[in-house]
């Protein structure tokens, strides 16, 4: 292992313990036909990752017909998103999953209990996973 690499670990367990937050993964079986369920192939698995949402503007535009419809709606949207260490994931032992919940559970955080579901997973160009999520109110 070069020292870059060494470098680059280190620097990200010491912003996992400043600004991580715990959350529970529960892997979900999420089908067109029913209601998602808790998946037992996956366990549960309670990780740190530091959360991140950033207040956003969206510009709404729909078909515009004549005079109907004119101008444009601007939505508040809030990119939420749970990056993990590489090595955090991998202890997983499974892959996340769209669909699957994602519970917001440290004591030390205004938003405990806050529930939200994998909306897709991007691994950056350093290999650490980052799971994109959107805000549920179905029980994980």
């Amino acid at each position: 292992m070069n020292r870059l690499n060494l470098l680059s670990r280190m620097a990200a367990r010491s912003v996992d313990l400043v600004w991580g937050e715990v959350v529970r993964i529960t892997p979900q079986i999420v089908t067109p036909y029913a209601i998602p369920g808790p998946d037992p192939t996956r366990p549960m698995r309670e990780v740190r990752g530091v959360v991140s949402m950033q207040n956003a503007d969206a510009n709404l535009e729909g078909t515009r017909r004549g005079t109907q419809f004119q101008g444009a709606v601007v939505t508040g949207t809030r990119a939420t998103r749970v990056y993990l260490r590489a090595s955090v994931y991998a202890g997983l032992g499974f892959e996340v999953l769209a669909g699957d919940a994602v519970e917001l559970i440290d004591v030390l955080v205004d938003r405990k209990g806050e529930r939200y579901n994998v909306t897709r997973v991007v691994v950056t160009d350093t290999g650490d996973p980052v799971l994109e999520i959107a805000a549920s109110d179905r029980e994980p």
